[in-house]
């Protein structure tokens, strides 16, 4: 006789582990201690969802009310033991998908739920936010946090930073500027237009490497036409240079940049190029 795919029984709380695919990386004190309180006076109502592993049970949901146990200093806790034979891959797209529509979720933690979500399934950006129920420019938005300064970051997960101002932040090509002004934001002295000037600023000074570079502007169509830089001006440069473009912009759609990310990405990566080069030409006898 087959046995019952789940069950619900009373765990020892040292057998049972959160998970570490979890992307809530933050819970609120002040919410696991009135939630500890609502289980000490009324119980849990909702038992938390583990699969075995090894010796071990690890949630699939439930950590808060699991740390609320832990808050309380309750020895065991009530849980549903999924026995039947789960996929891990299964049981992370079900937490990623639960998490990524959770309202409490900071949007750092809601940008990583996201990225997850595309590694896991191979979902394009436009497909996963359907899927979600949110808006593509939202779901490409977040996305958009895992490529800011950690400092970004860090304001963003903290709830002092919102994620949209967040994004305009990365927008400013200059460290410095991009610096002072987070530290505005941070003190809420930021006024709406500052970081659109301050970006307009820094693109007509520049902030650029130079290099001997040629520009050749092909006229696709009537309404279309691209511009290449390379440093040669033969036919198979220009072929090398759009190829090594396209697959670059492969890469940035599988990753679900939005464009401006995707030119910043670029631009970066460029920098580091010839600051490289520099110090390999200071170095060289």
């Amino acid at each position: 006789m087959a046995s019952a795919p789940e069950k619900l029984v009373e765990l020892p709380m040292e057998k049972v582990q959160p998970d570490p695919d979890q992307v809530r990386r933050t819970f609120d004190e002040e919410t696991i201690a009135s939630l500890a309180a609502s289980i000490a006076s009324q119980g849990l109502l909702s038992p938390i969802r583990v699969r075995p592993q090894a010796d071990v049970f690890v949630i699939i949901n439930g950590e808060r009310r699991y740390r609320a146990h832990q808050h309380l200093g309750r020895k065991t806790i009530p849980a549903i033991v999924v026995t039947r034979e789960i996929a891990g891959s299964d049981v992370t797209l079900q937490m990623l998908i639960e998490n990524s529509q959770r309202e409490d979720l900071n949007p750092m933690e809601v940008a990583r739920s996201y990225r997850k979500l595309l590694d896991l399934t191979g979902w394009t950006s436009a497909e996963a936010a359907v899927k979600l129920g949110v808006a593509p420019a939202t779901f490409s938005r977040h996305l958009q946090l895992l490529m800011a300064d950690p400092p970004i970051q860090d304001a963003v997960e903290s709830w002092k930073l919102g994620y949209s101002k967040a994004c305009e932040l990365m927008n400013v090509e200059n460290t410095d500027v991009r610096a002072k002004l987070l530290a505005t934001a941070l003190e809420g002295k930021l006024p709406r237009d500052s970081i659109a000037s301050a970006r307009r600023m820094t693109s007509q000074t520049g902030d650029h490497p130079t290099s001997a570079v040629t520009q050749t502007k092909v006229v696709v169509s009537a309404a279309e036409s691209v511009t290449v830089g390379s440093a040669s001006t033969s036919l198979d440069a220009l072929q090398a240079t759009v190829e090594k473009a396209l697959r670059l912009i492969q890469k940035a759609r599988r990753k679900g940049y939005s464009l401006s990310t995707f030119v910043r990405v670029c631009r970066d990566e460029a920098r580091l190029d010839t600051q490289r080069v520099v110090r390999g030409q200071a170095g060289a006898p």
